[in-house]
Formats: structure tokens, C-alpha cells, sequence
């Protein structure tokens, strides 16, 4: 397994992107309604896609990541 560090912040957007497909799945069925009020959920995916701990992000990225956290 390669080192962390040296990961390509590209696979980082991958993993975000398959785990978008997860948040589908685990609310399908759900309105935006029932979603915003589930703060369980909610955070749960906001978290999942927005990972805090992906400082390898372009700065560009990081921007966005920090306002869509504000």
C-alpha cells in the first residue's frame, strides 16, 4: 500500500465521488425535507464528502471545502 502522504489529491475526488453514490443509496427514498431534518444523516454526508482531513486538496478546492463548512 502506498504512503498516504504521497496520494494524489485526484484520488481523493474519487473517493468523495464514490462515496456520493453511497449518500443515493442510503437516502433513497428520503426528500430533501427528511434530509435536512435527519441532522444524523446530514452531517453524516456532509462529513463524508467534505472530508476534514484532506489537506492535500488544491487550494482552490479548499476553498470551497471551507465554504461549504461555514
Amino acid at each position: 500500500m502506498s504512503d498516504a502522504s504521497q496520494r494524489e489529491w485526484r484520488f481523493y475526488i474519487d473517493d468523495m465521488i464514490d462515496f456520493v453514490g453511497k449518500v443515493l443509496a442510503y437516502t433513497k427514498g428520503q426528500d430533501q425535507t427528511g434530509f435536512l431534518a435527519s441532522s444524523l444523516t446530514y452531517d453524516a454526508t456532509l462529513w463524508g464528502i467534505i472530508q476534514d482531513d484532506v489537506p492535500e486538496l488544491p487550494p482552490l478546492l479548499q476553498a470551497l471545502k471551507n465554504e461549504a463548512q461555514s
